[in-house]
């Protein structure tokens, strides 16, 4: 089975926003204006109950390790859903872009911030994301929420 990998343009900013199965989680990717390299990612769930490398094994496979099961809250982890079950909504710029299972935002990146946030992170989980805050998502998406 391919891991999942699904790509959303921005008409807005030029930018595109993919979801991304990687060793043992899913992320979040933000690329500049015009191009396919990630300017930010953003930590979204892990696909291991518990991560089973060091993070050697990461590097040499340039993947980003999975958070640590101790800052992973609870429906955090689970296998990859597939790719129909992944949305994006952008902000209204083009800026800001959500990732959305199942109609549900569970992460989001804010072109400017160093991290994105995530739904499934504990407060102290640097660097994988920021936790979730309804302020922040609210001022990202203003305009655009149903």
């Amino acid at each position: 089975m391919e891991p999942l990998f699904v790509a959303f343009p921005s008409q807005a900013s030029q930018r595109n926003a993919v979801i991304a199965e990687e060793l043992g989680s899913i992320w979040l990717y933000l690329s500049r204006p015009d191009e396919r390299a990630p300017e930010r990612d953003c930590w979204l769930l892990n696909t291991e109950a518990e991560p089973r490398r060091d993070g050697e094994y990461y590097r040499q496979h340039k993947s980003p390790p999975p958070a640590p099961s101790g800052l992973v809250l609870a429906g955090g982890t689970t296998p990859a859903p597939s790719s129909d079950r992944w949305a994006v909504q952008w902000s209204a710029d083009g800026e800001s872009v959500a990732a959305l299972l199942d109609g549900r935002p569970i992460g989001f990146i804010v072109s400017g911030h160093q991290r994105g946030y995530a739904r499934y992170i504990a407060d102290d989980a640097r660097p994988w994301a920021f936790p979730w805050s309804d302020d922040a998502y609210g001022e990202a998406f203003a305009g655009t929420l149903h």
